[in-house]
């Protein structure tokens, strides 16, 4: 049992932040607990990836740092008070995203072309530049 929790681990691409290339196969991703924002075009195309793991240090998500990853499915971010522009623009099977009691702005075009979006829970918001569903 231990050898395939370890085996698990292996398949996750822990993403350590600053100019860090990830990997344009990519499935699956941990936020290193020492990033506090996901620069502009960070994961961006990366059409196979399904799953990422934030943590609520993330405060920021920049610029198309997630557009077009369309295999995305949901989205759980804790500690965000920022989504800017276009940042997951294009992820066709984005179906959920779930935000806690931090959040402060969404920007224009924030979830523009998420055709599969069902429901975006935000308890705290103050500023919806655009969501253009």
């Amino acid at each position: 049992m231990m050898a395939e929790a370890h085996e698990a681990d292996d398949d996750i691409f822990v993403y350590m932040g600053g100019d860090q290339v990830v990997p344009n196969d990519v499935v699956r991703v941990r936020i290193d607990r020492s990033v506090n924002m996901i620069p502009t075009r960070a994961f961006y195309h990366r059409s196979l990836l399904i799953d990422v793991e934030f943590h609520d240090g993330i405060e920021i998500i920049e610029e198309v740092a997630f557009f077009y990853c369309c295999s995305l499915i949901s989205v759980k971010l804790f500690g965000v008070r920022e989504i800017k522009w276009r940042a997951f623009s294009n992820c066709s099977d984005l179906i959920n995203v779930k935000f806690v009691d931090k959040l402060e702005t969404i920007e224009q075009g924030a979830f523009q072309d998420c055709t599969s979006l069902e429901t975006i829970k935000m308890p705290s918001i103050r500023i919806i530049d655009s969501l253009h569903l």
